[in-house]
């Protein structure tokens, strides 16, 4: 289990500036979609070897890094176009519930 959050941790930590360059310098919608695309991807590559039981112990902590660079690199893309989804006076209420369902158990 440790393995697994260190897994799906450190990409935050390693990732942390290049994801918000990354999101200044790119367009945020369109990047978003391509990294949710990929997730999906990485998430069926995930799912078919363990539906089938075919899963060896160091392919789900690589796909579960994988998916980690993935919330790492879009988490910064989702908070600067937060003030364009939002209108100004829900604003600080829309980035406290971000702030929760990205901290929450089980992301």
């Amino acid at each position: 289990m440790t393995l697994v959050q260190s897994a799906s941790s450190l990409p935050v930590v390693l990732l942390a500036l290049p994801s918000g360059v990354i999101a200044d310098r790119f367009d945020q919608p369109l990047g978003a979609a391509g990294r949710a695309v990929r997730d999906a991807r990485v998430s069926g590559a995930l799912a078919v070897p363990a539906f089938t039981d075919a899963l060896p112990p160091t392919v789900p902590l690589v796909l579960t890094f994988l998916l980690g660079c993935g919330t790492a690199l879009m988490g910064p893309a989702r908070r600067a176009i937060q003030p364009e989804l939002v209108e100004g006076r829900r604003l600080g209420q829309a980035a406290a519930l971000g702030a929760v369902i990205l901290r929450s158990p089980g992301t």
